[in-house]
């Protein structure tokens, strides 16, 4: 599974996500070529606007 059907098996737009694979940022342009391995850590974050 690739980082972008990752993100649009969870719902979340890739537009606005921030992902980290195994502790390193993934640029936005390289989620359809990223492939996920068995034990990956993955940490995706959404901004959150407010004030």
């Amino acid at each position: 599974m690739t980082i972008a059907q990752l993100l649009e098996r969870l719902e979340i737009t890739s537009r606005y996500a921030l992902v980290e694979r195994n502790g390193c940022p993934v640029p936005r342009e390289s989620f359809s070529v990223v492939e996920l391995a068995a034990g990956d850590e993955v940490v995706v974050a959404r901004p959150v606007a407010g004030g």
